[in-house]
């Protein structure tokens, strides 16, 4: 087969499934980036409706209870080398990988992103972080960037600038947890108020009825993604993937 019926072949294939290849013939790249005290796992399903959508979906996994976040970020390194930078490369988080990858590109190295999707980001903290943070068991069990994801003196994200990417955020109002409520003003997940999980500079807001613990397993949530990765908007929540 020639070059040229190659090439052709492979941008065919990429209408077909939505996403676009990249002049190598290498699907663009999803960095996946789990929260506090999860695992890749926990992005599994996004991670599948992506690889249909055309995208490779990569999975990072991180300590995320052994040290601060200036030290976790180094996680990334590796995986971003894997990938290279001879594509486009966008990204998934929840939660504190929000955070994560916002430090990383700011503080560790200025990755050129694409764009990112974050799932119930502390984007302005989260006073139940400050809170727990009080207690010492939480504090063995959670490490060290539980305190770092409030909204006091030591908080990451109130000493983070606007992102240089493309991001869309999806926050949840459904709490699983009413003590964990309590402590938190307004409409909440259980962990992070919908109005903090705004992030300075984010293209799209969306809030969902979901958990803070379940919103990445939610069929809308992950058809909001795919799009959002695909054109830069989430879309009508009647429209199909």
């Amino acid at each position: 087969m020639s070059g040229t019926a190659g090439g052709l072949l492979g941008w065919a294939a990429a209408l077909w499934t939505g996403a676009a290849a990249t002049a190598g013939g290498l699907p663009e790249a999803v960095l996946l980036i789990h929260g506090l005290g999860r695992t890749s796992r926990s992005l599994s399903m996004i991670g599948r409706r992506l690889e249909e959508a055309g995208f490779e979906a990569v999975p990072v996994d991180y300590p995320s209870r052994h040290l601060p976040v200036e030290e976790l970020s180094a996680a990334l390194d590796p995986v971003v080398e894997r990938v290279g930078t001879n594509r486009p490369m966008h990204a998934v988080t929840h939660s504190m990988g929000g955070i994560l990858l916002r430090w990383y590109v700011e503080h560790r190295r200025p990755l050129r992103l694409g764009r990112v999707v974050m799932l119930a980001p502390p984007g302005g903290g989260s006073e139940l972080a400050d809170e727990l943070a009080r207690w010492s068991v939480v504090r063995r069990l959670a490490g060290p960037a539980l305190a770092q994801m409030g909204v006091g003196p030591a908080s990451v994200p109130g000493r983070l600038g606007p992102p240089p990417f493309e991001l869309g955020v999806i926050a949840g109002d459904h709490s699983l947890n009413p003590v964990f409520s309590a402590l938190l003003p307004g409409a909440d997940d259980g962990k992070v108020p919908v109005a903090r999980a705004r992030v300075e500079g984010m293209k799209e807001f969306r809030v969902v009825p979901c958990s803070h613990t379940w919103i990445m397993f939610d069929d809308e949530v992950a058809r909001m993604t795919v799009r959002f990765l695909r054109s830069g908007a989430f879309g009508d929540p009647r429209a199909g993937p």
